[in-house]
This record gives C-alpha cells, structure tokens and sequence, in this order.
C-alpha cells in the first residue's frame, strides 16, 4: 500500500494517479488501522465508530495542504467488520459523514461504513486471467454475447428474500453457459440509495451491495464466473452524490463533487481534478480489488466525452487487457473496444412495432444501419434502458397476435445474433416475459410453465449455441469482407425478405434469410455465392420453437440460373415471421472472385 507519496499525487497534482483508493479510506497497518478522509472545509475530524461507542472518537490531523485528515488506532481496539463515520466539525457545526472510500457498507437505511480488508480473500482465477490477457486487443475477432442482469432481482429465494452472492453463482453460471453467452453485464453493483434498487443512486462507490453479501462474497462470485469461462462487466455510470452519508460533502452538507450552481442537478462536476480523480480511482478499483473484466461506461455528465476520453486513456495504461465499452458512440469512441449502436436498436425497434405484413417497408433503414455502423466496434444492444420505463419488454414490443409476437421475437432475436456486431441482452427477455422490469421484482421464471415461453427459452439457449459454434457470425465482424447483402438490387422488399452472406477468416459461409411478414412462401428462388449442395442448419420456425413447421428437410441443390446477381441460386421453403440459416456442404462451384460486398458499396 502506497502511503504519503500518494495523497498529494492524487488530489493535488491534477489527479494522475488513478489509485486513489489505496491511500484514502481504512486501511490495516502490520499493527492496527489507519483512517484518512478528504475535508477540506472542516477545522477539526474524528473517526468515530461501535469502537468508541460513537462518542469522542480518534483525533485526525491534516497531512497536506489540501484538506486530508488522517488517523491511526494501534492494537485490537479496532476490528475487521467494524462500523465507523468521520465526525466532522466547523465553528459551532458538527455532521457525521460515511467514509467515501470505505470498502464496505452497511445495508440501507443504515448508513455507516464498514472495516474491511479486501485481502483476506484467496482468488483461484490465475488461469482465467491468463487466458484474458492473451486475448488482449482482440475483441473485435471473437464471439461476445452479454446477459445484462441486474443481481438482486435475477432470481429471488422461495420466500422472496435477496439471494447471497453466492448462491447466485451457483445457479447463474450454468445457466449462462446453457444459453449461450460469453459474459455477464451487471448493472451497477455499488451500495445504492435506490428506492427501486435500479442501482444508480450510489450512496458508496467502492462498496459492493451489502444486500446480496459480503465483499468477499461478491469475489466468490465472480471467481465461480471465471471458473466457468463467463466474463464479467460492470455497468459503470456514476451519477452524483447528492443523497450520499459520505464525507464527499463538507462540513454543511454542500456536495463538494457536484455542480453548485443549479445548471446541473446532481451531476458530478467533472471540471474539478478532484472529481476525475475520485472517478478514475473507482474505474481501477473494480478492475483491480475485483478481477472485472471489463466496464460498460454511460455518460457522467454534460462534459462526459471529454471525461470519457481521459478515463479510456487511464484504464488502457492501467489495464491493457479488459474490455471498454462505451454506452453511447461519443467523442473518443475509437479509444473503446465497443461502443453500443442505438441507431441499430432504435430502428429495430421501430421495425418490430409495425404491423408483420407492414414490415417490407423498413427494409432500406435495415441496410442503412449496416453501411453507416462503426465496423467491428459496436454491440447491438436490446438492453435494459431500452425495455423499462414505458417503453415494454422486447416480446411485447412485437406487433401482433399472441403467436406472431413469439415468431416476431424469435425472427428478430435470429436477426441480432447473425448480424455483424456484439451482442447484449437484458434478461427476462429469453423467455418472453411481458411485464417490464420494475427494478424490484424479479424476473418472472414461472412463465416456463408454459409452452411458449419455454419455447423460447430453448429457442434462445439453441441459437446462443449455433452463435458460439459458427465463426462466421463473428470472426469477421470488423471486416466488410465477412457480410454481403444476397440481393443488392431488388432486396424482395414486396415479400418483406432479407437475405445476407456471413464469412469468417478461412471463407467458410452461411448464408441467412429473414422473412419478417407473416406470409410463407413455397419455391422461393434465392441466389447464392457458390454452386453446391445446400443444408439448413437452424429454422425459428422449427416445430420445438413453437414454429408452424416451414423447414427445409431436405438437401438444397443449387441450379446454374441466376437469380439476385448471383450465377447460382436454389429453391428453398421461406416460413413466415422467422430465420433460416443454411450452409453450402458439398461445393460444386468456386466462388466468384469478385465479392458481393464490392458491388455494395
């Protein structure tokens, strides 16, 4: 631990060192504890705690110039799960303010902070960390499909109580490995003041939820996802302090870290170096202390580009081998690994909430959205921000009747994973839950007592599965080479179909077809690259998904008849509202030279 050189480094230099964290806040000594806190308006600061029965407490004394109070207690006087505030006083004034950096929080409505040494727990990922290094900058060529889960309200026990940490793990790891997906993307995991436990109302930054368990039970969680290959992501999107206990407010209760003069309700003041600083620190934080692997970054406030920037800059020389992402593709984009696509997910959207036999019309947006896309750096995102607050979860968002809303999500869902970019999912949308998350209830498992939203369930874990297996969704999604539109010319807009060409690095392809009006159709001519035998490897409208069956069993030869500028084409069956993906097994044919992306262009 980093001591006296560190405090001037952090808050009087222009806020360069991103470490913060290992300096302010409690820390054990070899032979007691050592308390330091920022407060640079009081005359006098105490730590108080359960140690001195919240009485006198321990005399603190400023180390610098620049308002940091320390003080050190020898002996067991103070013990590893004890609580303490800092007493702080000016004039006649006296307030009592949580530990912004503590490490540990009590459960809300209590507010003291908690003594805690994050290094008693014993980690077991070396080799999952090895493996992530060497995967180091090489984000763009591998599979990446995010569960975005908010953990106290994932799954709750048989009498509605919050599950532990752990318990969660158990439960969570093989169900992600079931479904498919490479990473979790929790929302924000921080103590929080929220009345709807959404998360974003942080009351301490550095604490994980004491709802859900200890420190080191939030460590034992992310050791079980890396023990089964699972990535894990930090939604980090601090939004202020202004309801917070902690001592980021001087003597007066004035938050020292927000704008004071009303042109920014509750934002931080990110023109303060000490601001930037106390973000960055807590950005390196869950990097460091807790193994993350990598932080899903929302905006902080009106100068956020700016900021955004010199955080991406801080964590690349800090951290060169987890994943940034942007939430939204800002100034600075090119400093991330991805950045979320809401043109995507907007016309999306649009598209699933018109009529089914209205849905031809929106065929141009679904081209535009590919040729104006960040290649190889974006993730198309059915995220949480998208699917609460009116806006209705991704099944009921589908226009429709009952049965043409599930063929909707599943041709829709097949539509994301096959297309070029990452992947984000918020949960309870593979199984089709149609009551929006509420940020309290949990999600609604007893839907797969029913066979459509089991259906879907089985769809979503299958597909994840094809996804994960087929290189060509994603070995070349930052390269125009990897996607080909099948029909540049006409594009079928009157049957409302859509067609592309998926390929990875060694040329292998499959091919997808997206019907999304209701209408089936029955020797539909499609061309295709390469002259050969074709097979469908996967159909939403597959009988197990709750489909009505329109499959193609049977092998597909191609013809020497152009169709669609190709010079081969094959007659296959089209179902209604759904994807079908096919792969050339036995080729008769090279591939013409010139690529069909070449003549999009």
């Amino acid at each position: 631990m980093r001591l006296q050189s560190a405090s001037a480094e952090y808050l009087l230099h222009g806020g360069t060192d991103c470490r913060g964290y290992e300096y302010l806040g409690c820390h054990r000594l070899p032979d007691g504890y050592v308390f330091r806190v920022w407060a640079p308006n009081a005359t006098r600061v105490f730590a108080v705690g359960d140690f001195c029965d919240w009485q006198e407490g321990i005399p603190m004394y400023q180390v610098t110039d620049g308002g940091i109070w320390e003080c050190s207690a020898v002996g067991d006087r103070i013990q590893n799960g004890g609580i303490y505030k800092f007493r702080i006083v000016n004039s006649d004034r006296t307030v009592y303010k949580a530990d912004p950096f503590a490490f540990a929080s009590q459960c809300p409505p209590d507010t003291a902070s908690v003594v805690c040494d994050l290094g008693e727990y014993k980690w077991r990922d070396e080799g999952w960390l090895a493996y992530r290094s060497g995967k180091a900058g090489k984000s763009c060529g591998e599979p990446f499909n995010a569960y975005e889960i908010h953990l106290p309200t994932w799954r709750r026990r048989d009498d509605g109580s919050a599950m532990n940490y752990r318990d969660i793990a158990r439960e969570l790891a093989p169900y992600v490995k079931q479904m498919g997906y490479t990473h979790v993307q929790l929302l924000p995991i921080w103590e929080s003041c929220d009345k709807d436990g959404r998360g974003y109302e942080a009351s301490s930054y550095f604490a994980p939820s004491a709802r859900l368990g200890s420190p080191n039970d939030f460590m034992a969680f992310v050791d079980s996802m890396h023990e089964a290959g699972i990535g894990v992501l930090l939604d980090w999107t601090p939004t202020g302090v202004g309801r917070s206990e902690s001592a980021l407010c001087d003597f007066d209760g004035q938050p020292l870290y927000e704008k004071t003069d009303g042109s920014s309700d509750g934002e931080f003041d990110l023109d303060r170096r000490e601001v930037r600083s106390f973000l960055l620190s807590n950005a390196c934080f869950w990097l460091d202390r807790y193994h993350i692997d990598g932080l899903c970054i929302g905006d902080v406030g009106a100068e956020s580009a700016g900021f955004k920037r010199e955080l991406a800059e801080c964590l690349r020389r800090e951290y060169s081998d987890v994943l940034l992402i942007s939430r939204s593709a800002t100034d600075g984009c090119e400093l991330f690994d991805m950045c979320f696509d809401g043109d995507w997910a907007a016309d999306a959207f649009e598209r699933a909430e018109t009529a089914p036999e209205f849905r031809s019309y929106h065929i141009d947006k679904q081209r535009a959205s590919f040729n104006t896309a960040p290649s190889g750096k974006y993730v198309l995102p059915l995220s949480h921000d998208r699917l609460t607050c009116g806006n209705k979860t991704f099944l009921d968002k589908m226009s429709g009747d009952y049965w043409q809303k599930f063929a909707s999500t599943r041709a829709f869902l097949g539509y994301m994973m096959t297309f070029p970019g990452k992947k984000l999912t918020f949960m309870g949308s593979e199984i089709g839950q149609f009551k929006e998350w509420d940020g309290e209830s949990p999600v609604e498992w007893f839907l797969l007592d029913y066979d459509s939203h089991a259906e879907l369930q089985r769809y979503v874990s299958d597909l994840g599965q094809l996804y994960l297996r087929t290189p060509a969704l994603w070995q070349a999604d930052s390269l125009r080479d990897g996607f080909s539109w099948l029909e540049p010319d006409k594009n079928h807009k009157e049957q409302g179909i859509v067609s592309y060409c998926r390929s990875d690095s060694n040329g292998e392809e499959v091919i997808i077809v997206i019907n999304f009006t209701p209408v089936a159709y029955e020797n539909y001519r499609l061309g295709v690259p390469c002259g050969g035998e074709y097979r469908e490897m996967f159909n939403s409208d597959d009988g197990r998904y709750g489909g009505s069956g329109v499959v193609n069993a049977s092998a597909l030869p191609s013809e020497t008849r152009s169709s669609d500028c190709q010079e081969n084409s094959i007659v296959m069956r089209v179902p209604p509202l759904a994807v079908s993906i096919l792969k050339c097994v036995r080729r008769t044919q090279s591939k013409r030279k010139t690529s069909i992306a070449s003549k999009t262009k």
